[in-house]
C-alpha cells in the first residue's frame, strides 16, 4: 500500500496568493476553490470524470468507492437496503451519513 503524503498548514495560503490564513488553515476564505481551478488548468482535466479516469477510477475497471473505504477509516457503508432490496452502495461519514441513513424515502424499513 502506498503512503499518502499529508499536508500541513504552514502559515501561508496554499493558492500561492501570498496571504496568511488563520492558524491551522490552508486557505483564506474561498481560496480553496481558486486552487482547485488552478489545478484543473495545470492538469488539463476539464471535468471530474476526466480526473477520475486519469487515476484509473473508471466504473468496471477501478473502484473509487473501495479505494476511499480502504484509505480513509472515517468513511463507512450505509448498511441499509434500498427500496428494491439491494444493499445501499452509498458511503459517507459523520453527520452526512447519519442524515442519509435516516432517509426512509430511499431505504426499506429497518426491520425488513
Amino acid at each position: 500500500m502506498s503512503t499518502v503524503k499529508r499536508a500541513t498548514p504552514n502559515g501561508l495560503c496554499w493558492d500561492d496568493c501570498g496571504g496568511a490564513p488563520k492558524p491551522g488553515s490552508f486557505f483564506l476564505p474561498g481560496h480553496d476553490k481558486r486552487a482547485e481551478r488552478y489545478l484543473t488548468a495545470i492538469d488539463g482535466a476539464s471535468s471530474i470524470a476526466d480526473k477520475l479516469a486519469a487515476r484509473g477510477y473508471v466504473p468496471g475497471q477501478g473502484s473509487l468507492r473501495a479505494a476511499t473505504l480502504a484509505s480513509d477509516s472515517t468513511y463507512e457503508e450505509c448498511g441499509r437496503r434500498t427500496l428494491d432490496g439491494s444493499d445501499c452502495r452509498v458511503i459517507g461519514r459523520g453527520a452526512g451519513m447519519r442524515r442519509h441513513r435516516a432517509d426512509d424515502d430511499q431505504h426499506l424499513p429497518a426491520d425488513s
